[in-house]
Parts: C-alpha cells; structure tokens; sequence
C-alpha cells in the first residue's frame, strides 16, 4: 500500500508537470499564431499601400535590436581573439566588404531563383484539379511571397 505522503507527492508533481506542458503548448500556440499573424499582417498593409520609404517604429526598433546584437558579436570576436585597435579596424572592414560582395552575389542570382521557383509553382499548378485546391495553393504562395518580401526588405 502506498503511503498518503507519497500519493500526495506524485499528484504535486503530476499537477507541476501538466503546468509546464500547457505553459509550452501555450508559448508555442502564441509565437506561431499570434505573432506570425502580427508579422503578416504588418507586411500585408505594407504591400496593400504604396511603397513606403520609412520603416515603422517596429522595424526600426528590430532594426536597431539586430544592429546592436551583431555589433556585440563582433566586440566578443574581437575580444575573444585578444586584437589590437589597428587589427579590429581591418577586420571590420574585411568584413563589410564580404558583406558587399554577398550582396552582389546574391542579386545576381536572384532572378534564377526566382525563375526556378516560378517553373515549379507552375508545375504544381498544372497538377491541381479544384477551383478549392487552387484558390488554397494561391494562398500558400502568396504567404510565401510576403516572407521572401521581408526577408529582401531586411537586407
């Protein structure tokens, strides 16, 4: 027979336990529906407007966050290595130069991706049968669109 103490201590945990998967369950619910659909939101209006020069307060302040996190990466690098004034100096500018010349690459081979993308969308277009499968399909590609969108916007 199993003591009072030790029932009473297995339900305690057992409570603890189902707590911590519904806080989980919630967190997740939270960051993939709420916050997804605060982000596609934002870049649905960003795009049913005119284009927009200036960024809002958001994506500035992301912005800024990102610029501030690299920025302390990069002093951790330089610190972790032990450099001198002169050899942070050229590092940082080896690195914006990288930077740059990502940048380059990546535009040129944009378009072929782009093509690429648009030749298999087609081809999965062909295959769908309903006006539902289609018009759902579409959905799908526009979603996927907008965050290729914000992905180009950010760099």
């Amino acid at each position: 027979m199993i003591t009072r103490s030790f029932k009473a201590k297995i339900l305690v945990l057992s409570v603890f336990f189902v707590g911590v998967v519904t806080g989980i369950f919630l967190v997740n619910v939270y960051e993939t529906r709420v916050l997804s659909g605060e982000i596609e939101t934002s870049a649905d209006t960003r795009q049913a407007g005119t284009e927009q020069t200036a960024a809002t307060p958001d994506e500035r302040a992301r912005g800024e966050r990102r610029r501030a996190t690299v920025a302390r990466e990069v002093q951790r690098f330089h610190d972790y290595l032990g450099l001198d004034e002169q050899q942070r100096l050229q590092i940082v500018a080896v690195l914006d130069q990288t930077r740059t010349e990502f940048r380059k690459l990546s535009g040129n081979t944009q378009n072929e991706y782009d093509m690429i993308r648009e030749e298999s969308r087609n081809q999965i277009r062909a295959i769908l049968t309903s006006d539902e499968q289609r018009r759902k399909y579409e959905e799908i590609v526009a979603r996927q669109n907008r965050r290729v969108a914000r992905r180009r916007d950010r760099n």
